[in-house]
């Protein structure tokens, strides 16, 4: 699941799942499927697709902050354990 909430934020960042597959050195099909599996997960859509664009739900934006959240605290945890 953190594989996949790290693409949401890559994507709602870029706008876009063929950059974001791009990095990642993924198949766009791929990236996809993870934010497709995220959502069934989460239950609620965070993308609305189009052929042309793709832009966060209401439910997207709200969930954005809390998923950046969510990463920042796991990588805190991280280090504070690391320093140990």
């Amino acid at each position: 699941m953190l594989d996949a909430i790290r693409l949401f934020i890559a994507v709602a960042d870029t706008g876009s799942l063929s950059k974001v597959a791009k990095v990642q050195a993924m198949a766009v099909s791929s990236v996809s499927r993870k934010i497709d599996a995220l959502e069934a997960e989460l239950g609620f859509q965070l993308f609305h697709r189009t052929s042309r664009v793709i832009l966060l739900t209401d439910a997207g934006a709200e969930f954005l902050p809390r998923a950046r959240l969510i990463l920042q605290e796991l990588d805190e945890a991280k280090t504070a354990i690391s320093a140990r």
